[in-house]
């Protein structure tokens, strides 16, 4: 089984797994107050797999004042609502897949701020195709967090990004239908999933993460993976 934790090592200051807190499989949905943390390596080894990537925009600035530990990176806390992507998460197949920043250098909070200049993203996501073919994935989804159905040049949201340069993800295996567009998580973007149920924001936003996938077709994301008892798919990446 391969170690993707040592074979991802030069990115663990800028990207991360979706793991969070001592449990391995967690029952009890997350909150502001759970424990965010990382887990220790030899936790986090059985978990982490290639067969999914939530892939955001940049570092905003609250994940930048974080004490940078490796794999730190949307580990920040309540302040980021890290808590919400972290229910999103929790008991799907999402739980273990790799996370990183489309722009990992630019420290900034809003994201309309970020450069949409074509060569500059064209170079972000050929490094983003980089990853992904280290990772060793095959037919991996992303999900991107950040989502805008403006076709235009000034959409600077996450999936549009992407999907402007979707021939640079095709070389690695990445088809356009299996790039998902959700809202991101932060405190400036939970009015678009205020329609969705639950009552604390975190479970809208699992809510809405969950319909996103299952509109895409993409409804066995949301399973834990049974044959392998973890909640985020094939245990240790992809076979």
């Amino acid at each position: 089984m391969p170690d993707l934790l040592t074979t991802m090592a030069a990115y663990a200051d800028s990207s991360s797994w979706a793991v969070w807190g001592p449990d391995p499989h967690p029952r009890a949905e997350f909150t502001k107050d759970s424990d965010l943390s990382f887990p220790p390596d030899h936790v986090a080894h059985g978990l982490v797999h290639a067969d999914v990537l939530l892939v955001a925009l940049n570092p905003g600035i609250a994940a930048a004042g974080h004490v940078r530990t490796p794999w730190h990176n949307f580990h920040a806390g309540p302040r980021h609502r890290d808590h919400s992507l972290a229910e999103a998460c929790r008991g799907t197949r999402l739980w273990g897949a790799y996370m990183t920043d489309v722009h990992p250098d630019i420290t900034e909070g809003d994201s309309t701020r970020v450069s949409t200049g074509a060569d500059l993203v064209r170079a972000a996501v050929e490094s983003l195709a980089r990853q992904i073919e280290l990772l060793g994935a095959r037919d991996p989804v992303i999900v991107a967090l950040g989502h805008s159905s403006d076709p235009s040049p000034r959409n600077a949201s996450t999936y549009r990004r992407l999907m402007n340069h979707v021939d640079v993800l095709a070389q690695v295996g990445v088809t356009p239908e299996r790039i998902v567009g959700v809202y991101h998580y932060s405190p400036t973007a939970v009015g678009h999933y205020k329609h969705e149920p639950g009552e604390r924001v975190e479970q809208r936003y699992r809510a809405h993460v969950h319909r996103r996938l299952a509109e895409a077709g993409l409804a066995e994301l949301l399973t834990p993976n049974v044959a392998d008892g973890a909640p985020g798919g094939r245990e240790g990446g992809t076979p």
